[in-house]
């Protein structure tokens, strides 16, 4: 990868990938060419564009946040997906990591329960030519299980608890990549599925904003 020879956003995305992910072991070539490819400023509003590639988490509004380059991109490293793979992304807002994702694999849905962030990842992906993305609206707790099975599954945020409904939706062989929250501190986990039966393994620490559709709280709440 080249050194872009101004301070234009492509030094800022050049600086986000020698900074942050390489020295985080983020290092395959295929991942670091999809993060060289995609604009990370596009998916984030406009009134913080200016540090889309800052090392933090960026809100998104509705209570969501864009997660740092470093998480996602540790989140897709785990996965190892294959361009064979179908790829499902829970709570995607604007839709960066779909985008990244769509260029290891064959097809990604992006799933959010919000219609403005789905219209804004919905222009994303046309500008940029990404036609192996489909977006979808409903509950995020319930997955996407329309299009399932999924080889992976991606969970954007950190999560209280992982519904039934999610696992459920997964190939065999297939993986969850997600945040588990628990005591307010988060950990990176991959959820397999072998023989129908889901066993978690966790990778590391990785503290993001959680979901609130996922709160341990409303978990109990009743109509």
């Amino acid at each position: 990868m080249n050194v872009p020879q101004d301070s234009s956003v492509e030094l800022k995305r050049f600086n986000m990938i020698e900074s942050q992910l390489k020295p985080n072991k983020i290092i395959d070539p295929k991942i670091i060419d999809a993060f060289s490819s995609i604009p990370r400023e596009m998916f984030v509003p406009s009134n913080f564009r200016h540090v889309a590639y800052v090392d933090n988490d960026i809100a998104l509004g509705y209570n969501r946040y864009l997660l740092e380059p470093m998480v996602i991109g540790q989140m897709v490293q785990i996965a190892s997906l294959k361009l064979t793979d179908k790829v499902l992304v829970v709570a995607c807002g604007y839709g960066y990591t779909a985008a990244v994702i769509s260029k290891l694999c064959h097809k990604v849905y992006a799933l959010d329960s919000e219609r403005m962030f789905l219209n804004h990842a919905e222009r994303n992906f046309k500008e940029l030519n990404l036609h192996n993305i489909q977006t979808f609206q409903g509950k995020l707790t319930e997955g996407c299980s329309i299009y399932s099975p999924y080889n992976v599954i991606f969970i954007e945020g950190s999560i209280d608890y992982l519904p039934d409904s999610i696992p459920q939706q997964l190939e065999e062989n297939g993986k969850i990549i997600y945040i588990r929250r628990q005591k307010n501190i988060g950990r990176m986990v991959i959820a397999t599925k072998i023989n129908q039966i889901v066993t978690s393994q966790v990778y590391f620490d990785a503290n993001v904003p959680s979901i609130p559709e996922f709160n341990q709280e409303k978990r109990f709440i009743f109509s």
